[in-house]
């Protein structure tokens, strides 16, 4: 391992002089939200970095110290991109270190891809990332083979690289192996096997997932899917302490802003519903989420097709969103974007990004408890207004009786609302929350 030297700080020093990060209030939600309140922490990963850095991922590790990885070099796709990686243990972050140049078998060098890290329950860490196939090709993401490298030492040291196993034909016939995650971290099931999402780009964007054995993630792989196309990158959120309902939330395919693409399962990942959008956000950038202690979910994500501003919703039901922050960070015209976001041992949100058209790792501490009640007191409305038209009469009660003791409500969009309580069925309860509204409006 090699401690990065210096390259193109002069030039990025005066774009970064420029920009500052801004709290908006979410417009229509009444909600004033106090900057030094939300953003508890704002810092840079370090202070020197390659001319170019992307798709940052952060973990935790067993001795609570913080751990950055990404990859960066000259430009996306050459042979000199590299995976990086800084430790912070509480003193402020190590400068960045390389893990990977990216070198195979044949003593080529390739570009390397996309690092996601994992701290699991008994305190080992898994990077998994990707190398290319084929040299000096910017189409990377079409025929990368998927990696790994394990620490036993809260990420002081790690192992050396480890070629995930070779996939099922002829799904993974440009890629050879296993992608591994494609952005987000995978979900440690609480039988012990390991729960991935990720997915192929070539020839078209498809969503799978892949079930590891344990408790050693780099062997023992299993397909399952694809489950649909028109999307990548999938990320997890938990509708139930058992895993067994969960939801995934995925980057949309379309270069005009589209709703991203989310699915369920109600078995542990075993089966996924079909790909359909989750209206109310627009999209087409890489985006995070994660569920937080609370049952609430947080997503970060670039409205539209912008870059920036970078934005941060939550949700306690997974379809409804608050933006609360529709502008958590943005620096001018230039990109902010590619966040990664863990709930830490202390509660408190991390999120890390590219920053300043990828000129440096930016990372960010928001405060969860002052978010979550901001969520609670927005709250999404009246309840048993299913058709959103801020009142409660028989055209919502059609709604009602028409998903009344339906079960599975969890994969099945919380039966089109009228599981009011998520308790996963439509049931007595929900009645009576829909009764105690009734004739009600929403002003």
């Amino acid at each position: 391992m090699k401690t990065h030297k210096a390259r193109g700080l002069t030039r990025l020093s005066i774009r970064l002089a420029a920009c500052a990060i801004l709290v908006a209030a979410p417009e229509g939600y009444g909600i004033s939200l106090d900057r030094d309140r939300v953003i508890l922490t704002e810092e840079f990963v370090g202070n020197v970095f390659p001319s170019f850095n992307h798709a940052p991922a952060i973990t935790q590790a067993a001795d609570g110290s913080l751990i950055v990885a990404w990859y960066g070099g000259y430009q996306m796709g050459k042979p000199d991109t590299s995976i990086w990686l800084a430790r912070n243990t509480g003193t402020g972050w190590t400068e960045p270190i390389e893990i990977d140049n990216g070198q195979r078998e044949d003593g080529e060098i390739y570009a390397t891809w996309d690092p996601v890290l994992l701290t699991v329950r008994d305190g080992t860490i898994y990077l998994f990332y990707k190398i290319s196939s084929i040299q000096d090709d910017i189409r990377g993401y079409s025929n990368w083979w998927g990696a790994v490298k394990v620490s036993a030492d809260d990420g002081v040291n790690w192992s050396d690289r480890k070629w995930l196993p070779e996939g099922p034909q002829p799904y993974f016939k440009k890629y050879t192996t296993f992608s591994g995650p494609t952005r987000n971290q995978p979900l440690e099931l609480p039988d012990g096997t390991l729960l991935i999402g990720s997915h192929t780009e070539s020839p078209s964007w498809k969503v799978h997932f892949e079930l590891v054995d344990g408790p050693d993630y780099t062997t023992g792989y299993h397909l399952v899917g694809p489950i649909g196309s028109g999307a990548i990158q999938p990320a997890f959120i938990v509708h139930s302490p058992d895993y067994s309902r969960l939801q995934i939330i995925c980057r949309p395919s379309s270069s005009s802003g589209n709703p991203p693409k989310t699915a369920f399962s109600c078995d542990m990942g075993q089966t996924w519903t079909a790909l359909q959008d989750l209206e109310g956000i627009n999209t087409c950038a890489g985006l995070t989420a994660a569920t937080l202690k609370s049952g609430w979910h947080v997503l970060a994500f670039n409205p539209e097709c912008s870059r920036t501003p970078l934005s941060v919703a939550l949700s306690k039901d997974g379809i409804n969103w608050y933006t609360l922050l529709p502008e958590l960070d943005m620096c001018d015209s230039l990109s902010v974007d590619y966040p990664s976001t863990i709930e830490a041992y202390d509660g408190k949100i991390h999120l890390v990004y590219a920053y300043a058209n990828h000129g440096r790792i930016k990372h960010v501490v928001l405060d969860t408890d002052y978010l979550v009640n901001a969520a609670i007191m927005s709250d999404y409305g009246l309840a048993g207004d299913f058709d959103r038209d801020q009142d409660v009469d028989f055209f919502d009660y059609a709604i009602l009786s028409r998903y009344w003791q339906e079960v599975n409500c969890a994969c099945k969009w919380w039966c089109g609302g009228a599981d009011i309580d998520r308790g996963g069925c439509v049931d007595f309860f929900d009645l009576a929350a829909f009764a105690a509204n009734w004739l009600g409006q929403d002003n």
